[in-house]
């Protein structure tokens, strides 16, 4: 498995329209996603997402 991802990695790590892709990519999916599903992307959970808001306001 390492020698696959090593692989992938050299071959789109330095793509310039790999990363459009991912990012656009990227974009649809969160603009989908659930407050929840961010939350747990961003900050590992929602109670951790709450903690991290109130601390900082």
């Amino acid at each position: 498995m390492d020698n696959i991802m090593a692989d992938l990695n050299e071959k789109y790590a330095d793509n310039p329209a790999f990363l459009e892709f991912i990012n656009r990519e990227f974009g649809s999916a969160a603009s989908n996603a659930t407050l929840e599903e961010l939350a747990e992307f961003a900050f590992g959970s929602v109670e951790e997402a709450v903690k991290e808001f109130e601390s900082k306001n």
